[in-house]
């Protein structure tokens, strides 16, 4: 009787054809690829250690608004208590960012920290620049893009946004200058 089983594995070993080999290499390179590329994404994406925003001077604080290089009486002047849109980069990554400067208490040019709130120009929900539209003593935030209102403090009066206006960290030094220190954590 004869044997159906055989005396060693390489006697039934049938090495990879041509093309099974190919198969394999180009799918190890691509995958390979792929995962460099997400790991770039992620590596953009997440936040590196000890970078971040550096505290950047806007201008100084007056009774009629904020003055300094480059900033222009339309920007600079308080109209309703909300002077701005002010850039800087408000990430260390080069992202520049507008942000307003509102007086939400005090005499007009009060060096006071507690006298004001920094609002970011960025509308909450699809990343549209908002414009104060201010007159007199009232006035709101409103988006171009889909009609979003957002009241003097930076909350949602109407449209689709569904969270109030970022704000930003800040202070204001013993000569009155303004200073951006980045974005507050939501």
């Amino acid at each position: 009787m004869a044997s159906t089983t055989p005396a060693h594995r390489s006697d039934t070993h049938v090495p990879p054809s041509r093309y099974n080999f190919m198969v394999i290499v180009l799918t190890s390179i691509l995958g390979l690829v792929g995962l460099t590329y997400i790991g770039a994404i992620i590596a953009f994406l997440l936040p590196r250690a000890g970078e971040g925003t550096k505290p950047v001077d806007i201008g100084k604080i007056t009774s009629t608004g904020v003055t300094g290089g480059g900033i222009t009486s339309t920007v600079g002047n308080f109209q309703a208590g909300v002077a701005g849109p002010f850039v800087y980069d408000s990430t260390g990554r080069g992202d520049a960012q507008g942000v307003f400067l509102v007086q939400t208490s005090g005499n007009p040019g009060s060096t006071s920290a507690n006298d004001y709130i920094v609002l970011d120009q960025t509308c909450r929900h699809l990343g549209c620049p908002v414009a104060w539209t201010g007159s007199g003593s009232t006035g709101t935030f409103n988006c171009p893009c889909h009609g979003s209102v957002y009241s003097k403090t930076g909350q949602v009066q109407a449209g689709p946004a569904p969270a109030p206006l970022y704000k930003h960290n800040f202070s204001i030094d013993q000569n009155g200058d303004f200073i951006c220190k980045g974005r507050m954590p939501s």
